[in-house]
């Protein structure tokens, strides 16, 4: 596979094309809710998100990669946030089930294990039809997790900050000033 470099430019205005409908999960991102992970629960979506990611951010030299950013981890924990909008998880999530059942009417395989030229065959087709909020809100959703401070699970060590070459500000968040902390503190906040 042929591996090209992806310019801090080149970078910055895709991500601002697709943050154009606004960042969908800044609550989210800010929240530090515990990911419920019970076991066979999210395995299968877990696949077919990390396999969709990887059509939309393939792993190339010098640039973060998924892993490095739990970007899977972070979107699942968004997922299963009961705080955050409840529209937009049920519509990512039906649509990456959605997606999953065209893989398998189409080449007989999930998604999860189609190569990359079908994937992309695949999710250019599925948004024709369906529509492309929910790339979009998954887009947003990656962006928390490539620009988020790491002491919200994501963006390790600060890679995304080191590869866009970003000074985050100072001081950050620790785990006593972030959300949901600070919220808990405000007037009128009240715990579900």
């Amino acid at each position: 596979m042929k591996r090209t470099r992806v310019s801090r430019r080149q970078f910055l205005l895709g991500a601002f094309w697709l943050a154009a409908g606004g960042p969908a999960a800044l609550g989210t991102l800010l929240s530090s809710c515990k990911r419920k992970n019970v076991p066979g629960k999210n395995n299968e979506l877990e696949l077919i998100l990390m396999a969709v990611l990887e059509v939309v951010w393939p792993s190339t030299r010098g640039v973060p990669d998924l892993t490095d950013l739990n970007s899977v981890g972070y979107i699942m924990k968004v997922l299963d946030d009961e705080h955050f909008d409840p529209d937009i998880r049920e519509h990512v999530r039906t649509a990456l089930k959605e997606l999953n059942l065209l893989s398998l009417e189409t080449y007989g395989r999930a998604f999860q294990e189609l190569n990359k030229k079908e994937g992309e065959k695949l999710m250019v087709s599925y948004c024709r039809k369906s529509g492309y909020k929910w790339l979009e809100w998954l887009m947003n959703l990656f962006l928390e997790s490539l620009l988020g401070d790491p002491v919200y699970g994501v963006n390790g060590n600060g890679v995304g900050w080191k590869w866009l070459n970003h000074f985050p500000g100072y001081p950050g968040p620790d785990s006593k000033t972030k959300y949901p902390e600070l919220w808990q503190n405000l007037p009128g906040f009240h715990k579900s």
